[in-house]
């Protein structure tokens, strides 16, 4: 045998890989007890070493930024204890080859929390950020403030420091250098390199000495923000040749600042780089391609979707990696949280050699839940090696693999809330999440049965990882129970969004007792768990404190069924609203975009609005909201009333012109005609007022700016909630009243928007989906109340007396605007007008934004057979203030009701009926006299009536028409439609609207046709005149082929369709039938 000689060399990727190290399995340090700190800190550097991690970010003891980074601090600015025992930490990770500690500061000054520096007049008009003032100049300043992190820096040993830049202004505005203050305009004009120069200089001569590796957050950090494509996706700009053109300009100017600062800059001043895809990266390090950059991995924060114990983006540092390349690249993963270990060891990894496998280009186009299982399996299995150790570490990779979360098993809506790029099917993931969780269960209890009993085996788990599995396999049990009830939930509201309200009963009683069940089940669970040790505490500083948790999943530790039960109690309780909410009238959208929802009125009198409709997506604010807006003299006044008894509604704060209302507020946003800027103003619930103004550019590009205008609105407290009034003059939007105004009202109830018009992915600010306002004397409209019986069956069945017919509907109310119902009823009679039930109340006093029906449908038992049924359903309500009420009258069966003669005593026939007569589409005519009883105040709904049908028959809510013939009429379009369709469905139609004619008077109607010569002839007549003589088809164009007429051998539906669909409300007489004779 001969051997030949061999040598390995292994090399990192990248020459520091930083991670937080204050969240370990080894305990919390404590700093007032140094000898538990230093030991367990010991610990974490070996766990560091084992796994090639060279650099410590977060450690147990930074200064509090308020206390160091105010210029109007009072020493001490930190604790100099604790800052000794951490140089004790930072010489022991040195001696290991590990750089421990970071800290920060950032330009900002003075922060507006402090009332002190609130009312500093030295700090007027400077810049503000994230509630901190900033300035370029007073560099005096500065260094003053630096100093005090340099000296702290000097006592602790810490190795990084990072100097924050204006955190703001986006891609077109960066640091919202527009915003400066005035010192810093006149001692730097408009050079923005000068101005960061000067201040990243005097910072870097406060740490000479200390030994610090000092980086900077130099805006833009991001490499989307070098990109055309990132520039036009941030700026959300359309994908057109003149938007890329713009996005492509603004790119280049970044890229310049960046060349110019990188040209000037200290070469051993450290630039600072979010992750992003690799045209990203490269973009940023063709700018500075001698500087050395840090690259902060935000992993946590790219999970928009779940938030997964491990998440994939840590294998994608591929696409930081850049070689060869003259200056160093430091990576960091920026993120440190409870049970982060097995991302901080999957890290380690790919950190030393990014061409691992598994690894891939990074992407936030990526669709998390997406990943191919392969990835995600080889993941799963690398992190729970490097976590666990190589006995268990495979045998427990199923707690990683297929995205498993148990952040999505406790709190599915909260942290759906984080989604940016893409949506997911929640009950498709709810399940896919549970089924994920019971393999990784089952995994953690085979491994818990073999070890619990023997200390030898619990050794063969990495230093301080058993305790860390121990309390995922305890939170693995508590989120049983909470996934389990989150199904119940979506069950619970998918029945009731279907209107399927007796099922809901029912699945909400079996839910509960399941859950009661789980409960026992869970806590025997935690019997057999007593004993084991535990990471995790509520009250100890030894350990991970829950109550101050990161991560809301840790709660899966001490499950709350109190909580839980009361999820479930809620989503039963709120059925009704849900259906409402999914059960949109078919009417609605187009009510919504024809009609008054596309303007506002300004006139002398108070023009109240009470329509509000959530931001993008389709929703209606929950409580009773009315705005009034009016043109005073010298202004728009404009106010409200809101019932809002919730407290947390309510700041007890009344805001500056700068600060959002919390809780409850009401805005209205103008912008005047021929304008680019838009004024915006948001009165919060307990006082004062948010307001800022938009300015769009020519090439797109939006820039938002708080002012000053003193507008100081009256707010006060109501019974029932809260009310504003507000004078906006017209001096501060700069211009007179006109045309070509527009504007939008904005609801904010605890923080969910709603606005006065809908727009499918509209932002507030975007104007194009504003209404109209216009300055004129309207009066506000009213609501036109519709009230349906649903659908209607009557069946004979014996009673207790005999035998009689079982009237079974699900009658339904729906409202064109908000209104309060004190009463909704039904009662049924006989042809005669004679009761058959008594008074049936529906519901009452109640708030109805848009429609109301019951839980299920109502049966009524009457004493005997009845062909056929007359409905009276009556609707109280009240509006401004006003009592009013609504009334119709319905049929079902085989039964026909005379109705009021026509002024010349004419007798008519309630719709519907039916006549016997025969008609083909050959040639024939036909004429009647419609006597209309509609409810209408101004315009109806745009719900089809049908005068006239004949064709095979219908089912309830069918359409689809075929040999057919039928008279129908279109309320918002106020037109008639006369159309026959044949077998094949060709359609022929013509239409007219009757002149001078106002909806309520009655109205003759006369169709004639004759398809028997070469072409077709159809007519259509009102009060006998011609209306309309020229058939076309749907799309307006002559019809290209023959039409062949069919026989029409079917009963004669007047006043609806003959499935009971789109009944015509009134009556008709003077019926005359002309067919073609044989």
């Amino acid at each position: 045998m001969q051997l030949y000689p061999a040598a390995v060399s292994d090399w990192p990727d990248f020459a520091l890989r930083r991670v937080g190290m204050r969240f370990n399995m080894f305990g919390q340090p404590r700093t007032n007890d140094p000898e538990q700190c230093l030991g367990i800190m010991q610990q974490v550097v070996k766990w560091a070493l084992r796994r090639k991690i060279n650099a410590f970010a977060a450690m147990p003891y930074t200064p509090y930024p308020p206390d160091i980074v105010r210029l109007n601090a009072k020493p001490p600015y930190y604790d100099a204890k604790a800052a000794a025992l951490m140089k004790q930490v930072t010489d022991y990770a040195r001696a290991n080859g590990i750089l421990a500690g970071r800290t920060g500061g950032g330009i900002g000054i003075a922060s507006m929390s402090h009332a002190e520096d609130a009312a500093d007049p030295r700090f007027k008009g400077m810049v503000l950020c994230n509630r901190r003032l900033a300035t370029w100049a007073h560099l005096d300043w500065h260094r003053e403030i630096n100093l005090r992190h340099a000296e702290f820096i000097k006592t602790s040993g810490f190795a990084f420091f990072n100097h924050h830049g204006v955190d703001g202004g986006g891609p077109n505005d960066p640091e919202v250098w527009s915003r400066r203050d005035p010192a810093t305009r006149e001692l730097y004009g408009d050079d923005r390199v000068k101005a960061n120069l000067a201040l990243w200089k005097t910072i870097r001569k406060c740490f000479q000495g200390t030994g610090v590796e000092l980086s900077i957050s130099q805006y833009p950090y991001v490499g989307c923000y070098l990109t055309t494509d990132g520039v036009r996706q941030t700026l959300k700009l359309a994908d057109t040749p003149a938007a890329r053109e713009t996005a492509a300009k603004v790119a280049q100017r970044n890229i310049d600042y960046l060349r110019r600062l990188d040209s000037v800059l200290p070469k051993d001043i450290v630039f600072t780089l979010r992750e992003g895809t690799t045209e990203e990266m490269k973009a940023f390090y063709d700018a500075a391609p001698q500087r050395p950059i840090k690259v902060y991995w935000e992993a946590r924060n790219s999970i928009r979707d779940v938030v997964p114990l491990l998440n994939p983006e840590i294998a994608m540092v591929k696409s930081s990696f850049v070689t060869p390349r003259k200056a160093d690249l430091k990576l960091w993963l920026s993120d440190d949280y409870e049970f982060w270990e097995q991302s901080k060891a999957l890290f380690a990894e790919f950190s030393w050699n990014r061409n691992f496998p598994g690894n891939r280009d990074f992407s936030r186009e990526d669709f998390p839940v997406g990943y191919p299982d392969d990835f995600l399996r080889t993941l799963a299995r690398r992190a729970a090696e490097g976590l666990w150790g190589m006995t268990y570490g495979p045998r427990l990779a199923p707690l990683f693999e297929d995205m498993t979360s148990l952040a999505y098993a406790y709190d599915p809506v909260g942290f759906s809330k984080q989604r940016v790029h893409t949506k997911i099917d929640e009950p498709a993931y709810l399940k896919r999440n549970r089924e994920a969780l019971q393999r990784a269960e089952k995994a953690a209890d085979a491994v818990f049965a073999e070890v619990s009993s023997s200390p030898a085996k619990q050794q063969l788990f990495s230093p301080g990882s058993y305790p860390y599995f121990l309390d995922l396999l305890r939170m693995l049990k508590g989120a049983r129970l909470y996934t389990t009830m989150h199904q119940a939930v979506s069950e619970l509201e998918s029945l009731a969004k279907s209107g399927k309200m007796k099922e809901c009963e029912d699945f909400y009683a079996k839910a509960t007792a399941q859950l009661k069940a789980m409960e026992q089940e869970y806590r025997r669970a935690m019997a057999a768990l007593d004993q084991a040790p535990t990471r995790t505490d509520f009250s100890s500083y030894g350990k991970w404190s829950l109550k101050a948790s990161n991560f809301r999943f840790v709660n899966l530790l001490s499950p709350n069924l109190a909580a839980m039960q009361k999820q479930l109690d809620d989503a039963f309780g709120k059925r009704q609203s849900l259906f409402a909410l999914y059960n949109v009238p078919d009417w609605y959208s187009q009510y919504n975009r024809y009609y008054f929802f596309k303007r506002l009125v300004a006139g002398p009198e108070d023009y109240t609005w009470k329509h509000f409709f959530g931001h993008k997506i389709f929703n209606l604010a929950p409580n009773p909201v009315e705005f009034r807006l009016r043109r005073a003299k010298n202004g728009l006044v404009f106010s409200g009333t809101i019932i809002q008894p919730k407290p947390e509604a309510y700041s007890c704060k009344a805001v500056s012109f700068r600060e959002w209302p919390k809780g409850d507020s009401a805005g209205i946003h103008l912008l005047p005609s021929g304008s680019s800027t838009a004024l915006q103003v948001v009165v919060g619930s307990s006082g004062g007022a948010f307001v800022c103004r938009h300015t769009t550019a020519e090439n797109g590009i939006s820039t938002s700016t708080p002012c000053d205008l003193n507008l100081v609105p009256d707010v006060k407290r109501t019974p029932g909630g809260w009310e504003f009034s507000l004078e906006i003059p017209f001096s501060v939007l700069g211009a007179e009243p006109g045309k070509d105004w527009k504007a939008l009202f904005e609801y904010n109830e605890n923080n969910t928007p709603y606005a006065s018009a809908f727009a499918d992915g509209k932002r507030f600010p975007d104007s194009s989906f504003w209404q109209t306002l216009m300055f004129s004397t309207q009066p506000a409209w009213q609501a036109d109340i519709l009230l349906n019986s649903g659908e209607v069956s009557l069946k004979d069945q014996t009673h207790a007396t005999g035998t009689g017919t079982l009237v079974t509907l699900q009658p339904r109310l729906e409202t064109t605007s908000p209104i309060f119902v004190k009463s909704f009823t039904a009662i049924i009679r006989d042809a005669d007008g004679q009761a058959l039930s008594e008074l049936l109340q529906l519901t009452e006093n109640r708030f109805v934004p848009l429609c109301w029906s019951p839980d299920a449908p109502l049966g009524v038992q009457l004493d005997v057979s009845h062909p056929g049924i007359v409905m009276e359903l009556t609707a109280a309500y009240q509006e401004d203030g006003v009592e009013k009420q609504a009334v119709r009258t319905l049929f079902a069966g085989k039964i026909a009701l005379r109705g009021t003669p026509l002024p010349d005593g004419a007798p008519t026939m309630r719709t519907p009926f039916i006549r016997s007569e025969k008609l083909t589409q050959k040639q024939g005519a036909l004429s009647f006299t419609f006597q209309p009883d509609w409810n209408f105040s101004q315009f109806a709904p745009p719900v089809h009536k049908c005068l006239f049908h004949a064709g095979p028959q219908l089912k309830p809510g069918n359409f689809n028409w075929r040999s057919a013939m039928l008279i129908r009429y279109h309320p918002r379009f106020q037109r008639f439609y006369f159309t026959l369709t044949n077998k094949v469905r060709n359609t022929l139609i013509v239409s007219g609207r009757p002149e001078n004619w106002d909806g309520k008077s009655p109205l003759e109607i006369a169709v004639s046709w004759n398809m028997t010569g070469e072409k077709p002839q159809m007519a259509l007549f009102f009060n006998g005149i011609k209306a309309a003589d020229t058939p076309k088809t749907w799309d307006d164009k002559e019809l290209q082929v023959r039409f062949v007429p069919d026989e029409l051998p079917y009963p004669l539906s007047f006043g609806a369709l003959n499935s009971g669909d789109d009944y015509a409300d009134g009556t008709i007489g003077k019926v005359k039938i002309k067919a073609q004779e044989n």
